[in-house]
């Protein structure tokens, strides 16, 4: 599993990751990637199954082709919603008679960047047990929404510090409607996830960690990806 968190800042959309992976409760990875670029206008973070032996999110994500612009206008976020579905449902898309092999759901959070408006939203697109298939993206942040945040993957015993992660990038809106600035977003996001990982090792919750906390952000001049130490031995 993981933990990921999502918050909108002035003028982006922020994400924060760990870095580990587990199979089935065994370590995996301490420098795993769990944001991933799609285009200058797209991102996503995922959490859940992580993908077969041959093929992982990584690789779907590593040969990704975005729409490519017609006509002189840019891609809409439309369009490239519908190739990332595409994209998800092509490494899911394994034959019935090959029981359980995809166990274990997903979350998927698409935030894009409308070129024509410059405005910014979020989808999220889930996927259920052993489904084949990825259920349509539904809205999760509309463009204009400023005041959003949320925490994905192993959230049950780290309720404490998400309340508290919250309630303080709350009162940080109240004072600034705006938001904050890109900057301080990176940071506030990253201490969210390192503070995270020694509560959850001292949980013992094995699937939070990593050698790393990932940030990526995407604003109206791209995406930006920042790695930082975490602090904490993996595993």
């Amino acid at each position: 599993m993981t933990l990921i968190v999502c918050l909108r800042a002035q003028g982006c959309i922020v994400f924060a990751a760990d870095s580990l992976t587990t199979y089935a409760s065994r370590h995996g990875s301490c420098r795993a990637f769990k944001l991933h670029k799609l285009s200058n206008h797209a991102a996503v973070a995922h959490c859940g199954w992580a993908g077969t032996q041959a093929r992982n999110w990584r690789d779907v994500f590593k040969a990704f082709k975005p729409p490519v612009p017609t006509g002189g206008r840019p891609a809409s976020p439309g369009s490239l919603l519908g190739a990332l579905q595409v994209a998800l449902d092509g490494l899911v898309n394994i034959p019935r008679s090959n029981v359980r092999a995809c166990a274990g759901s997903n979350t998927f959070l698409a935030a894009t960047l409308d070129p024509s408006t410059g405005d910014l939203a979020l989808e999220c697109i889930t996927r259920h047990d052993d489904d084949r298939k990825f259920n349509a993206s539904v809205p999760e942040s509309p463009a204009g929404q400023t005041n959003y945040i949320r925490f994905l993957g192993d959230t049950g015993s780290l309720q404490a510090h998400i309340a508290t992660v919250t309630a303080t990038y709350s009162a940080a809106m109240a004072q600034a409607p705006a938001g904050m600035s890109e900057a301080q977003a990176i940071t506030f996001a990253r201490d969210a996830i390192k503070n995270a990982i020694p509560i959850a090792k001292q949980a013992g919750i094995r699937t939070i960690g990593g050698d790393f906390v990932r940030v990526l952000t995407l604003s109206t001049t791209g995406v930006k990806s920042r790695h930082f130490k975490s602090g904490v031995s993996c595993p």
